[in-house]
């Protein structure tokens, strides 16, 4: 519930985030289609709505919309930052904030408030993707969205090029939800490892469901590759 009844502030912090929201959806696919070569400028643009949405509610006590603005902003912060690769699972919980937030805006007074749990949480977990349980090592951390067709290949491997050549010499790649390594992923691994030896640093396998971790043992992929399995 808002903290302040005046209608017409309400009124207009709901407009005028409105407007912050109008097109942030391919804002978000744009910046996800570039990849490792981060716009700064659209970053920036879609950072300063989730900031000023954020003040405007926390103004007005709208503690949901709020929260899940601040998780967005830190998120996109990180981005901006270089700090994050802007990968399909990282814009996914971006997209999926921006349109629960337009949801609370648009709920009439008086209404259950709608659940923030599950959005919140994705973009908690890429803020702070759970450690794998052998030690997941210091340095960059890499939202995977696949290994299973060469262009979700390509975008890992841009991801992993920005992360070394920022001078990241272990990376983790939080492998959370993909099921399906193909021969080109193979590869890019291999790759990786090679270059990430060179700085004697080690590529990290974060987050495997079982499947990989079943296809980590036929293949001996974990011996392979040097890489950590949770």
């Amino acid at each position: 519930m808002a903290f302040i009844d005046d209608d017409e502030t309400l009124q207009a912090f709901k407009e005028e985030s409105h407007e912050h929201l109008d097109g942030i959806e391919s804002d978000l696919l744009a910046i996800e289609e570039a990849g490792a070569d981060i716009d700064l400028d659209l970053v920036n643009k879609v950072f300063r709505a989730m900031h000023s949405i954020k003040g405007g509610a926390g103004f007005l006590g709208l503690n949901a919309v709020k929260t899940l603005a601040h998780a967005a902003e830190d998120l996109l912060n990180k981005i901006r930052n270089k700090e994050l690769i802007p990968t399909a699972p990282v814009i996914s919980s971006l997209l999926d904030a921006a349109d629960l937030v337009n949801r609370l805006l648009n709920q009439p007074r008086g209404a259950v408030e709608l659940d923030i749990s599950g959005p919140l949480s994705a973009l908690n977990n890429v803020l702070a993707p759970s450690p794998a349980p052998m030690g997941q090592p210091d340095g960059a951390v890499i939202a995977c969205g696949g290994l299973d067709s060469v262009e979700r290949c390509g975008v890992v491997r841009d991801a992993l090029r920005q992360a070394i050549a920022t001078g990241s010499a272990s990376i983790a790649l939080d492998l959370r939800g993909v099921n399906e390594i193909s021969s080109s992923g193979i590869y890019l691994l291999l790759a990786a490892r090679h270059s990430l030896e060179k700085k004697s640093g080690r590529l990290t396998l974060a987050n495997t469901g079982e499947k990989i971790q079943q296809l980590c043992t036929v293949l001996r992929l974990d011996a392979k590759l040097g890489l950590t399995t949770s």
